[in-house]
């Protein structure tokens, strides 16, 4: 709702101009249940805020697959031509772990990889 009242009061578009530009589009990116819609009807419907429901990844999926629906949602965005996606702060936080966990697997990874402290050969794990 934040977002939406920002980006109410800085107007919206991209100066590009047509109809497109000149209403506001929010991107919902919701876990299955009730939450979106009090932001739906409340802070999109009440303001005119022309809204697409999207299904959010699954934090929990493998690298693969998180990062694939991760795109997926990146060109939903752009297609939409939103200006701001709205989630949950659970859900938010989910990825953000996840990214960060991610971030740190892949430095673990470098430090303690094949041929690197172990000496490359088998053995030994957590």
């Amino acid at each position: 709702r934040d977002a939406l009242e920002r980006l109410a009061a800085g107007g919206g578009g991209d100066g590009v101009g047509g109809p497109r530009d000149s209403q506001l589009r929010a991107l919902l990116v919701f876990p299955p249940g009730l939450e979106f819609l009090p932001v739906f009807l409340g802070a999109c419907a009440a303001r005119g805020v022309v809204v697409a429901p999207a299904y959010p990844p699954d934090p929990t999926a493998n690298a693969r697959a998180f990062a694939r629906s991760m795109d997926d949602l990146r060109r939903t965005y752009d297609a939409f031509g939103a200006h701001v996606a709205i989630t949950t702060t659970s859900y938010a936080t989910a990825v953000r772990v996840r990214s960060l966990a991610a971030r740190a697997g892949r430095i673990a990874s470098t430090m303690f990889g094949r041929g690197r402290l172990g000496g490359g050969g088998g053995g030994g794990g957590v």
